[in-house]
Order: structure tokens, then sequence, then C-alpha cells
């Protein structure tokens, strides 16, 4: 693919981290997610729209991965190299940077209420990426964890995604952009019951956890999709 192409969807990434950051720096640090109003604003009536929205940078960032996982897939001979391609780009950085924090949460004594959660539990599921609540599922000691930082859920449902995404792509790889459509139309039927009945997944925090990806799938296929187009005109 062309060099300009990578170029723009490293600007897409840039562009989404600083709407995500704006949006984490007003809502995480103003009631009602935070008690002490450490802005002289009240959110969302004064916050810019820019910051007010940036959780849809999330979003951009799960088109972005759906496209370019897609790319990395086909470049790769096997499920086990394309997985440990995802290891080494993931798992190095990923537990430097949560070692830092749990390190810094213990010597300056942070608790939940700062974002950083810093018990053994949290440190094993981020390390991990398996969400405390499947963890729960098996160590009931783990039922009430949760991550080193909050912001993990998100690499968490990547990871959900890069599952599904490898495995339909080696396995049936002839019959590929059928099993996508089935995938797609089981998650939507999932999302229906969502619909249907709002209470089932919040009182099954499990079953739940293990298919979050329901609520995120759509973002994937747009970058899936995206680059299926690109790469057939």
């Amino acid at each position: 693919m062309h060099k300009s192409f990578n170029a723009n969807l490293q600007a897409y990434r840039g562009w989404a981290i600083f709407c995500v950051i704006g949006f984490h720096s007003f809502v995480r640090w103003m009631p009602p997610k935070n008690p002490l109003n450490l802005y002289p604003w009240t959110f969302p009536e004064t916050v810019p729209n820019l910051f007010r929205y940036g959780y849809l940078g999330v979003n951009l960032f799960f088109m972005i991965s759906g496209f370019v996982i897609t790319q990395s897939l086909e470049k790769s001979k096997s499920i086990f190299e394309f997985w440990i391609k995802r290891f080494a780009r993931i798992w190095p950085s990923l537990t430097i940077i949560i070692s830092a924090l749990y390190v810094l949460g213990h010597t300056y004594r942070l608790n939940e209420n700062s974002g950083i959660d810093t018990s053994p539990q949290a440190l094993f599921s981020s390390i991990t990426l398996i969400d405390p609540r499947i963890i729960s599922i098996f160590l009931s000691n783990f039922a009430s964890a949760s991550w080193v930082s909050g912001v993990l859920w998100s690499l968490a449902v990547e990871i959900s995604f890069y599952f599904l995404i490898s495995i339909l792509f080696h396995i049936i790889h002839s019959v590929y952009t059928k099993y996508i459509f089935y995938v797609f139309l089981g998650i939507f039927c999932l999302n229906s019951i969502d619909l249907i009945n709002p209470n089932f997944f919040a009182a099954h925090g499990s079953l739940d956890s293990i298919l979050i990806l329901r609520h995120y799938i759509f973002w994937f296929y747009i970058g899936l999709i995206s680059y299926r187009c690109i790469n057939n005109c």
C-alpha cells in the first residue's frame, strides 16, 4: 500500500488520540465522574463539542484497526506469524507501562478514585488483557477486580477482534467474506437482546464481558470493508 496512505492512517490515529485525551481530561476530573471539579466549567454544558464527544475517537481507532489488521493478516503466512507480530507490537510496551503505573500507584498510594487500581488481580488482568469479569468465572477472589487503568478496556476489545478475525481469515479463508457476513449477523442478533431485554447482560456480567465485542464490531468492519474496497478498486 502506498506510503502516503499509511501516513494518512497515522494522522487519523493522532486525531483520535487528541480527541480521547481531551475527553478524558474533562470527564475524569469533573462531576459526575469525579466528586471534585478541577475545572472552572461544568460538564457537558460548557465543555467544547470536540472534547464533549471525544469518546468517538475510540470508534475511529477501531475502524483503523479493522483496516490495518486485515492488511496484516494478508501479509502473514500463518495465524502463528500474525500473533507473533501482534505480541511483539503490544505486550512488551504494555508490560512496561502497566508495571510503571502499578509501581507509581503503590508509591503514591493511589486508589480507584484516581483511576488506578493497584491490586494484584488488576495487575494480572491488565498484563494478560483478560477482562476481570471473565477471570471471576473461575476465581471468586477476582470478582471485584478491575484494570490497573480503566482505559485498557478498549485494548481488550481489540484483542477480541484479533482472535475472531484471525480465526476466520486463516481457517476459512476461501469463504472469508461469506463467514464475515454470518458473524456480523450473529453479533447483530446479540445486540438485539440488549434492545429486547436491556437488563439481560447487566445481570450476567461475565457473559457481557465475553461478548463485549458485539458493541464495537461494526466499527472494525467499516475498516475491514474499506480495506477490501480500496484493494479491489
